[in-house]
């Protein structure tokens, strides 16, 4: 399966490296209509990347969920995976997808495809950090009500 994988995004990569080539020589030849041809194609190529972000953030997860944080208590955790990434990449995949549920980031995923809109490591941090502020004001407005402030 994995091979699979491997085997499609390499003729994506190469596909997409092909397109980006043609488009090149069509600018050098006729620009206008390659400003035609992309304007035609500009939705397909959002879809792309859009889906393309959901798979680079379902990887994260993924190496998230295989490389628990470390804690200097407890030196020698195991992970059910090898760590491909670096420690301080990893402690920023942490600090984003450990704060999002997977129900929350399915529903993140679905309006990210809905809107057409790429889903990042950013995009997620907001939410993380709109939901934290919502959540602050609705417990100092709590905190006010029963102080009576």
């Amino acid at each position: 399966m994995t091979d699979h994988l491997q085997t499609q995004l390499a003729h994506v990569t190469n596909t997409l490296s092909d397109c980006k080539s043609n488009l090149e020589q069509l600018i050098r030849r006729d620009p206008t209509k390659a400003i035609q041809s992309m304007a035609k194609i500009h939705k397909t190529i959002l879809e792309v990347e859009v889906l393309s972000s959901h798979l680079m953030m379902d990887t994260e997860r993924l190496i998230v969920k295989s490389n628990p944080p470390q804690r200097w208590w407890r030196k020698n955790v195991d992970s059910s995976g090898p760590q491909i990434v670096s420690n301080r990449e990893l402690k920023k995949m942490h600090r984003v997808h450990n704060q999002i549920s997977d129900t929350v980031y399915e529903k993140l995923k679905k309006r990210s495809l809905e809107k057409q809109i790429p889903l990042t490591r950013e995009s997620l941090l907001r939410v993380v950090q709109q939901n934290a502020a919502m959540l602050g004001a609705s417990s100092a407005a709590a905190t006010g009500a029963i102080t009576g402030i």
